[in-house]
């Protein structure tokens, strides 16, 4: 007979202790692996409650794997995504910058944009699957030219591939430097 297993989802609070059955169906019996597992939602998964960057060489990592795609937020680097994280960073010098998501562990999309809006914004650069990231190139890597002062918000989502019913998600590991 073909095994068929379970899962479920659920929000928790810390600090509380849940109580966990597992039965076999119709009176099925044999061994059983339970595995839990858990992630903390990210905090700049909305455009709204971006993170905020300074600095000029900065590396930041996070995990994608609950974010979402707000209403109005645009397509990155020419893909619908699905799972996307939001930094704003404000360029402490005119000149040369790069942003990369290469180290990251999945998929990814890579957009930079300036505006105030998630419905309002401008694309700067974008990047999809770039050599410069390794061998297998399936991050993002771009560079823009950037002015002293201004603030650019930075989207990093997960490829959605059209066969799939969600956006690829993981280690995210994003790179900045002027």
């Amino acid at each position: 007979p073909e095994a068929v297993q379970s899962r479920v989802l659920f929000n928790v609070t810390a600090g509380s202790t849940y109580q966990i059955a597992v039965d076999g169906y119709d009176g099925s019996s044999g061994n059983i692996t339970l595995g839990i597992f858990y992630t903390i939602p990210q905090t700049n998964d909305n455009f709204a409650s971006r993170t905020a960057l300074t600095n000029s060489v900065i590396t930041v990592s996070g995990f994608n794997t609950d974010a979402t795609k707000e209403p109005n937020e645009p397509d990155h680097a020419g893909g619908t995504g699905g799972k996307s994280l939001w930094w704003s960073w404000t360029a402490p010098a005119s000149g040369l910058a790069t942003v990369s998501t290469c180290g990251s562990d999945f998929d990814t999309l890579l957009a930079v944009y300036i505006g105030t809006a998630v419905d309002a914004l401008t694309e700067v650069a974008s990047s999809d699957d770039s050599p410069l990231c390794g061998d297998l190139a399936q991050q993002g890597y771009l560079e823009f030219a950037a002015t002293a002062g201004e603030t650019y918000q930075i989207a990093v989502d997960g490829y959605h591939y059209g066969d799939e019913t969600d956006a690829r998600s993981g280690n995210v590991v994003l790179h900045i430097q002027q």
